[in-house]
């Protein structure tokens, strides 16, 4: 949706705004990661959570909940929605 315009990874006091309306991959300091949309500083649209335990999901994200996608588990395990 944002991919004209990239994010800018960094934890200033500013990131909220950073994550405006833009495509990026964002590392959490948990080493969870986000590759997608965001909208109005929150994951929004399509995008990929991978979790720091091996857990990933992929599809729709709405003000940082996840959506319709596919949630598959660190032991192979899927749940789709």
């Amino acid at each position: 949706v944002y991919a004209e315009r990239n994010c800018t990874d960094h934890f200033a006091a500013d990131a909220y705004s950073t994550w405006t309306d833009c495509s990026g991959t964002r590392t959490y300091r948990n080493g969870n990661v986000y590759e997608g949309d965001y909208k109005d500083g929150k994951r929004a649209g399509k995008g990929k959570y991978s979790y720091a335990n091996g857990d990933v999901y992929e599809g729709d994200h709405r003000d940082h909940k996840l959506g319709w996608g596919t949630y598959t588990y660190a032991n192979g395990d899927v749940y789709v929605r």
